[in-house]
């Protein structure tokens, strides 16, 4: 307030109170006095209520009104009816229809007309809630008091000057001053991290904390890059490397490591939603998501490991199908899309395309232009649809993997029809409808389709699309939209032809030795038959029946048998002649037509000798039937009688269908069943021009996206806050140099993220000690740490606590992919963290206690320190199990180093808080560690005989570890589980 009067006072509600009061003070008063007082500070309120309206009023109760919900349509972005209010002296000057406001005279101000309008669709603004009372006579008050603009009155940003919409460009880092290196500075120091950072510490006059602790910061790599703390060899080998360059080895050492992908790989999960399919697993029903997505998570972790360049795991997650189209080991990128699937509603799945593929890759909020152009960014709602545009030809298609069965064709969406998970296969996307179009509609609703309008051609935002934008439809290789022709199909599919062959063929030897034996026991009876009655070895009659019925059904199983091994052998036949005529038509290996007519033919072969076995299987089953009427006991008759009618039948229908076969021999043609589903030919090529246009080095938003997420993980602060927003409404970098130079440090070396790793880490800024005295003059300076003269700590991530307790404990198993594993095992499964089901329904327990990602959106992960966590991590059978198992482990292996010698307390402290903490115990933690192994063992000595003998089983029957009989080692125990809960332990400092 320029008159350095306070707020109250410019109130013309407050002048009036003050008025009163000095009226009523005249008895008290000389009238002239009170007169002169009266008249002064009239005069000054008044002046002090015009001053306050111009310099305080108009910025906090005027313009923030209009920039919340005018400035949309008449601002920088848009002037609708060529009015702009984002001045005075635009809505002095107006627009089509007059100006917008008339200095002291609200009634005639148009903009108050408009905002009391009581005709909805004349009242602005027209979309969102009316303005409040409130704030329109914030307003009124303002115009009637003479609408006075502020010096400082500036019209809005044009929105494609906006920082982020600018191509980043390495910032000239100016020379060490001989200040900075009197004071220590190396001037030798080429990190642009650490350059840039000691020019805002000079600037600002903070003093950076020198390294950490080499033993804390071999920790903070081990966790940070790997997900797991150093184990004592590894702490000691560190420790103990001489080279000048240790730290720069090891942080290359763990950038080699696979468990280096897993832990970035569980970062970029969260940042590309993933989620293993859910809707309703008890059914099972898959409604979001989609079943054996987690080839695109084992997809992600291997891409890491490889340092396959950001850029690549970007055009290979939007359109890997286009451009990998035949490289089964990469085409599962393209979970990212299906992810984003929704059996209900298509629309939906479109939805959740374009906005999390603007959120995730650029930073964008598209979805906020689905109903209406966007409020603040340069994105119109057409953009919207030409974004989506990209993803309108998609459908999901499962395609066979080697060693496992054909999980079968996708199944289109049916009205209340379960869709049960496939057990096989993998699952990927590709563009059905080559001929989709989109249409606009509004209100965020498909039903209001724009009648009359022309579709809308797919491409990026007009205002942001600069020249790297091109489209062409992608030709695909034959083995893509025909996964039968690959090898492994033929072979497999020629294995189990065979294997068929072989088993028919041992079939029907059996059934032939069955035949021949029952005929000869058969004569051998007719023959003992023709013996005198009063012979002794002459059967019975019910002997020769039994003997005859069993002879018929051999033979009816051998005429079986025989017609399986012709079948089979037909099969096989067939097989070939379908992969001749395969090689024919899409590898032009053969005359096509003939060799298709050939595998017509040999298809039309399998459907005879398909009938022949069926009729065989129908006649004997009638027989049986039909003995079993004459064996029937009377009231079981009926029933016997009605199944030899349905086997009659059933006969009847095969003698019909085997006719058919074999008039089917002498049809001719030339078509055949492929060995896989078959796709289109072509791809639109839509999703490529967009996973391009994302990628050029000519857009200024991929490469800052993916800093800034980087950044994020490394530090547990973002360059930018707004890690999904970098639009005008986002935060703006407090650093913007350094998000520039490592955005084009990672473009200029071909966007590997392990490099940008390296940068980072080995800067001095990542090295800073994060424990600053409490009276560090820097606090009073930069106390949120804006300017990283400190480290930050940071809680591990509950996936990270949970892995470090397991290898810890030397339990940890290090297998990389596969199948998700229920999450119900979190405690009894040895895997990492990052294999078990996560999904909208349910996920590990721990996750929900410690922050685990949200599914449906998480950019950036919450942060809460809440008492109950403390206690869940405590009672944790996580915890309490695996604690034993160190306590075990710790004695175990000292017994085999030393098994003479007793392990004694103190060295059993020593040797927990290394491979707990990755460091000694100062003396203090030492005598409290003593001091509660002492009582522990005085507190279970004088237990009762009855509680030790029923503690112990009880536990036995809820853990997995039963605890430790003797009271030196259950102390022990409670110590190591304990020491998991230290602070120390569950923090990343």
């Amino acid at each position: 307030m320029s008159n350095g009067l306070h707020p109250p006072l410019l109130c013309p509600s407050f002048r009036n109170s003050l008025m009163r009061w000095l009226m009523q003070s005249k008895a008290r008063c000389a009238t002239a006095m009170v007169i002169q007082v009266i008249v002064l500070l009239t005069v000054c309120l008044d002046v002090g209520v015009a001053l306050a309206v111009d310099a305080h009023d108009y910025d906090r109760s005027v313009r923030s009104v209009l920039e919340e919900r005018c400035y949309a349509c008449h601002g920088a972005l848009k002037q609708e009816g060529g009015l702009r209010l984002d001045t005075v002296a635009s809505m002095t000057a107006g627009g089509d229809s007059g100006p917008a406001i008339v200095a002291s005279d609200s009634n005639a101000s148009l903009l108050l007309q408009r905002v009391r309008h009581p005709d909805t669709d004349s009242r602005m603004p027209p979309e969102g809630q009316p303005l409040t009372e409130a704030q329109i006579q914030q307003i009124e008050s303002w115009v009637q008091s003479g609408a006075r603009a502020p010096a400082d009155d500036q019209p809005q940003p044009d929105p494609l000057k906006h920082w982020a919409f600018q191509l980043p460009r390495r910032p000239e880092v100016p020379p060490i001053s001989a200040e900075l290196a009197s004071q220590g500075f190396n001037l030798q120091i080429s990190n642009p991290i650490d350059r840039l950072l000691a020019i805002k510490h000079q600037q600002v006059g903070l003093q950076p904390l020198p390294s950490e602790d080499y033993p804390a910061l071999v920790r903070r790599l081990y966790v940070d890059l790997i997900g797991l703390p150093p184990s004592q060899q590894q702490l000691h080998a560190a420790l103990s490397d001489p080279s000048p360059d240790a730290y720069e080895n090891l942080v290359d050492h763990l950038l080699m490591q696979v468990q280096y992908g897993e832990r970035w790989g569980r970062h970029w999960m969260d940042v590309w939603r993933y989620s293993d399919w859910y809707g309703r697993r008890s059914v099972p029903d898959v409604m979001n998501s989609y079943p054996q997505i987690w080839r695109w998570r084992d997809w992600i972790v291997r891409s890491l490991n490889e340092d396959k360049g950001y850029d690549q795991m970007i055009l290979q997650m939007l359109a890997a199908d286009e451009l990998l189209p035949a490289d089964d080991q990469n085409v599962v990128a393209t979970g990212f899309l299906v992810r984003n699937w929704y059996k209900w509603n298509y629309e939906t799945w479109m939805k959740d395309n374009v906005e999390h593929t603007g959120k995730a890759f650029l930073g964008l909020t598209l979805n906020c232009a689905h109903c209406h152009d966007h409020k603040y960014d340069p994105i119109s709602q057409v953009d919207y649809f030409r974004f989506r545009a990209f993803f309108e030809p998609l459908e999901l298609r499962h395609d066979r993997v080697a060693g496992q069965a054909d999980p079968g064709p996708f199944k289109k969406y049916v009205y209340a029809q379960s869709y049960g998970p496939i057990a096989t296969g993998a699952i990927r996307v590709f563009d059905e409808k080559l001929d989709a179009t989109t249409h606009l509609y509004l209100g965020g609703d498909s039903r209001n389709r724009v009648e009359d309008s022309q579709p809308i051609q797919p491409g990026p935002p007009v205002a942001l699309a600069g020249t790297c934008f091109a489209l062409e439809p992608v030709k695909l290789p034959a083995e893509a939209y025909y996964p039968g022709l690959r090898e492994f199909v033929r072979l497999e599919e020629r294995d189990k032809a065979k294997a068929q062959v072989a088993s028919a063929r041992a079939a029907y030897e059996q059934a032939s030795g069955v035949m021949t034996s029952t005929a000869t026991q058969f004569s051998d009876l007719l023959a003992q038959a023709s013996q005198p009655l009063s012979a002794s070895s002459r059967p019975s009659q019910q002997a020769l029946h039994q003997s005859e019925q069993a002879q018929i059904v051999a033979r009816l199983d051998w005429k079986v048998a025989q017609a399986d091994l012709s079948a089979a052998l037909a099969q096989q036949v067939a097989l070939e002649c379908r992969i001749a005529a395969d090689d024919a038509r899409y590898r032009e290996l053969g005359d096509a037509e003939s060799l298709a007519k050939r595998a017509y033919q040999a298809e039309k072969q399998v459907a005879f000798e398909t009938a022949q076995q069926a009729e065989a299987t129908a006649q004997r089953a009638l027989v049986i039937a039909s003995q079993q009427v004459i064996e029937a006991a009377a009231d079981k008759q009926a029933e016997a009688k009605q199944a030899e009618a349905k086997a009659l039948e059933a006969l009847q229908a095969a003698r019909t269908d085997n006719d058919k076969a074999r008039a089917g021999l002498l049809s001719e043609g030339a078509s055949y069943a492929p060995l896989s589903p078959i796709y289109p030919t072509t791809s639109t090529g839509r999703r490529l021009a967009l996973a391009k246009w994302i990628t050029s080095q000519q857009n200024p938003l991929t490469a800052r996206v993916a800093v800034n997420h980087i950044w994020l993980r490394h530090f547990g602060q973002a360059l930018v806050d707004t890690t999904d927003n970098l639009g005008v409404q986002g935060q703006k970098p407090l650093l913007p140099e350094i998000l520039d130079a490592l955005a084009v440090e990672l473009m200029e070396n071909q966007w590997s993220m392990k490099h940008l790793h390296r940068v980072i880490v080995t800067s001095q800024a990542y090295r800073r000690s994060s424990n600053p005295p409490p009276d560090h003059v820097n606090l009073t300076i930069d106390r949120d740490n804006h300017y990283y003269w400190r480290m930050i700590p940071q809680r591990m991530q509950a996936e990270t606590v949970r892995d470090s307790v397991l290898a810890c404990s030397g339990v940890l198993d290090m297998t990389l992919g596969g199948p998700e594993i229920d999450h119900s095992q979190w405690v009894s499964s040895p895997r990492r963290s990052i294999y078990f089901t996560i999904h909208g329904e349910a996920k590990m327990q721990f996750l929900d206690t410690f922050d685990g990602p949200n599914v449906s959106e998480c950019y950036r992960r919450t942060s809460t320190v809440m008492p109950q966590q403390a206690l869940a991590l405590t009672n944790s059978p996580l915890l309490v199990h695996y604690g034993r198992v160190l306590a075990a482990k710790i004695e175990q292996e000292h017994r085999t180093i030393a098994p003479s010698s007793e392990l004694t307390d103190e060295a059993f402290i020593k040797i927990l808080f290394e491979k707990v903490l990755s460091r000694l115990p100062n003396q203090e933690e030492s005598d409290v560690s003593l001091e509660f192994l002492s009582k522990q063992r005085q507190i279970f000595q004088n237990a009762n005989a009855e509680q030790s003998a029923q503690q112990p089983a009880q536990q036995a029957s809820q853990e997995l570890l039963p605890v430790a009989s003797q009271p030196v080692h259950r102390a022990r125990q409670n110590l190591a589980v304990s020491l998991f809960s230290h602070n120390d332990f569950v923090t990343i400092r």
